[in-house]
């Protein structure tokens, strides 16, 4: 899955979290760990992708 996956599974996460609390800053933590998690998975497939050049 790409960056922009992650940012919108973690946006929809935040949005559905801030329905039951209706405290807004959720989305922005659901967008942040989205991305993070979208950061970390491209940083992993780098990773291996170097290793198989080698």
């Amino acid at each position: 899955m790409n960056m922009g996956v992650w940012v919108a599974i973690g946006a929809g996460v935040g949005a559905a979290l801030m329905a039951v609390t209706d405290q807004p800053f959720w989305i922005a933590i659901g967008v942040a760990v989205g991305a993070s998690m979208g950061a970390a998975t491209t940083a992993k497939k780098g990773d291996e992708d170097k290793s198989e050049e080698e």
